[in-house]
């Protein structure tokens, strides 16, 4: 059954020796019909396995590109669910940021951290022989007040690669860290609370629309380019970029640290639908990947 395949499992010869066809997945999914979860899994699954079998020379036709799973029905639209844009990555780039500043917006933009993750990290959680950051903890907020945590679950624990800006980010603005925290409060110490946290966010946002031409006056956004910009965003981009530099669902999954496939699905689900329609799209690269 393709429900029980990963791209990983099925022996090459066993991919050389068959004669596949649309067909044979699409009658897979029809038969499953009113499972959305799993019809998502068997075409993330088949076009993995295709792919692979292409780039080896098993095959010459990806027989999965028409190969689509049953929409989901009252889907919620989320603003900021999506990928930078490019104007927005070169913003990112040039943007007048503190080095405080530089190191938090290079943690959500290269390793695809939640914010929670990142008020979280002590220096500690750097380890400069790998160049990894380890996830073991979390802060929420109740009320303003700052609620440390484990991870939402267990596969929140992990360990990321960071790109080479982000390494650079955070060994220029360590030796100023004085805190247990890596990310403290401007003048207290400990960990931000909800109300700072957003302040130091906004400042951030501020400064990204500055550099992409925006004017801000009185508060106003004048000429405004950039639209529903938020720290999902920096997540959703790096999931983005785990499926064009052809990451397997599972390996997804570990790096953005979920416990389950669904988000992962539905984001590489509807590329493989956008990469249909535009074959020649290509996606700015800032993650770093082993």
């Amino acid at each position: 059954m393709l429900t029980t395949l990963t791209a990983t499992s099925v022996p090459k010869r066993c991919i050389k020796s068959l004669s596949l066809r649309l067909s044979d997945f699409q009658e897979n999914i029809n038969e499953n019909a009113d499972h959305i979860r799993t019809c998502e899994m068997i075409v993330c699954t088949a076009k993995q396995i295709i792919s692979y079998a292409i780039e080896d020379g098993y095959m010459t036709k990806n027989v999965t590109l028409r190969l689509k799973a049953p929409k989901r029905k009252g889907k919620k639209n989320y603003p900021g669910r999506r990928p930078l844009t490019n104007l927005e990555i070169n913003a990112i780039e040039k943007a007048d940021l503190d080095k405080k500043q530089r190191a938090y917006i290079e943690l959500l933009h290269g390793c695809g951290l939640r914010p929670g993750e990142i008020i979280a990290l002590k220096p500690s959680n750097f380890n400069w022989m790998k160049n990894t950051v380890r996830i073991d903890e979390a802060i929420t907020y109740d009320r303003n007040n700052v609620v440390w945590k484990e991870p939402k679950s267990e596969a929140g624990y992990r360990e990321i690669y960071m790109p080479p800006k982000c390494i650079t980010a955070i060994k220029n603005y360590l030796p100023e860290v004085h805190n247990t925290v890596v990310f403290p409060m401007q003048r207290k110490k400990g960990a931000m609370t909800k109300s700072s946290q957003r302040k130091f966010l906004e400042g951030i946002l501020k400064q990204i629309r500055i550099a992409a031409g925006e004017e801000i006056l009185n508060g106003q956004i004048i000429n405004q380019k950039i639209f529903d910009l938020v720290q999902y965003t920096f997540r959703h981009n790096y999931c983005t970029e785990l499926y064009y530099s052809n990451r397997s669902l599972l390996e997804a999954v570990r790096l953005m640290g979920h416990s389950y496939y669904k988000m992962i699905m539905e984001i590489y689900a509807h590329l493989d639908e956008s990469e249909e329609k535009k074959r020649t799209q290509k996606q700015p690269k800032t993650a770093a990947f082993p």
